[in-house]
C-alpha cells in the first residue's frame, strides 16, 4: 500500500480555507453601507414591511361581504405604516404612495357622491309608472353602473401605485395583472350578470300601475343568491397578495433599498 501523499507547507499555505455554516450565512440586514452614503432606517423598513403584511390581508377580505370593513380597516393602517416608512426607498416611491392614498380617498369620496346622485334619481321618479319611468330608472342604474366600474379600476390602480416601486418587473408584471384582472371580474359580475338580470325586472315592474314592487325584489334575490360568483373576486386578490409578498420579500432579503438612492429619514 502506497504512503498518503501530503500536501507541502507551500500548497497548504496557497490554499483557501473551506467554506464553513457561519461564512454561508448572508450578511447583516442592513448592511453597513460604503462611506458617504446614509444607513437605511430600520424602524422605517419594518414599517413598510409590516404595511405589505396588512395590505395581504386586506385585499383577502375586502371582498367578503360585512368582513370587507375589517379589511378596509386593516388596509387603512397598512397605508399609514407604508406613508411612514416611505423615506428610505427613494423620493419616486414617497410620490407613488401619496398618490395611492390620495387617489383611493377622493375615489371613496366620489363613490358617495354617485350613491347619492343614483338615490336622488330614483325618489324623483317617484310613483310613476311606464316605459318613461323604467327607463329613467335603467338610466340612472346605467350612470351608477359606469361611475362603480370607474371606481374598480381606479381602486386596483391604487393597489398597484403603493408597493410599484417597490418591485422588480415580475412584481410589477404582478400587479398590473391585479388591476387587469379586478376590472375584468367587475366587468363580467355588473354587465353580463347584474344587468340582464335588473334590466328585465324593471321594465316588468314599471309595466304595472302601481309599480310590482315584488318583481325587483325577486330579482334581488336573484342576485344574492348568485353569492357563488362573488368567488371570481378571490383573483384579483390573490394576484395582489402575491405582488406585495414579492416585494416584502425583497426588502426582507436586503434586495432594497438602494442605499445610493435614499434620503435622510
Amino acid at each position: 500500500m502506497l504512503p498518503p501523499i501530503l500536501p507541502s507547507e507551500h500548497e497548504t499555505a496557497d490554499r483557501p480555507p473551506p467554506a464553513t455554516f457561519l461564512q454561508d450565512r448572508p450578511p447583516e440586514w442592513p448592511p453597513t453601507p460604503p462611506p458617504g452614503m446614509p444607513t437605511p432606517d430600520r424602524t422605517a423598513l419594518s414599517r413598510t414591511k409590516t404595511g405589505l403584511a396588512l395590505l395581504i390581508l386586506a385585499v383577502f377580505l375586502l371582498w367578503i361581504p360585512v368582513i370587507e370593513y375589517l379589511g378596509l380597516l386593516l388596509g387603512a393602517i397598512g397605508a399609514i405604516l407604508m406613508i411612514l416608512g416611505r423615506r428610505p426607498f427613494g423620493a419616486r416611491h414617497e410620490t407613488l404612495v401619496w398618490a395611492s392614498v390620495i387617489l383611493f380617498i377622493l375615489t371613496y369620496a366620489a363613490e358617495f357622491v354617485v350613491l347619492a346622485s343614483f338615490a336622488n334619481s330614483v325618489f324623483g321618479i317617484g310613483s310613476s309608472t311606464g316605459p318613461s319611468a323604467a327607463t329613467a330608472f335603467l338610466g340612472a342604474w346605467r350612470g351608477l353602473e359606469e361611475a362603480s366600474l370607474a371606481a374598480v379600476a381606479l381602486m386596483g390602480v391604487c393597489f398597484a401605485l403603493i408597493a410599484f416601486d417597490l418591485e422588480d418587473l415580475p412584481g410589477r408584471l404582478l400587479l398590473l395583472a391585479g388591476v387587469a384582472c379586478q376590472v375584468v371580474v367587475s366587468v363580467y359580475l355588473l354587465v353580463v350578470v347584474i344587468d340582464p338580470i335588473l334590466t328585465q325586472a324593471v321594465t316588468r315592474a314599471f309595466a304595472s300601475n302601481p309599480v310590482d314592487l315584488s318583481v325587483i325584489e325577486a330579482a334581488d334575490a336573484q342576485i344574492s343568491g348568485l353569492g357563488a360568483l362573488r368567488v371570481l373576486n378571490a383573483i384579483p386578490a390573490l394576484v395582489f397578495a402575491a405582488a406585495y409578498a414579492w416585494a416584502w420579500r425583497r426588502i426582507d432579503r436586503g434586495v432594497i433599498p438602494r442605499t445610493q438612492g435614499t434620503r435622510a429619514a
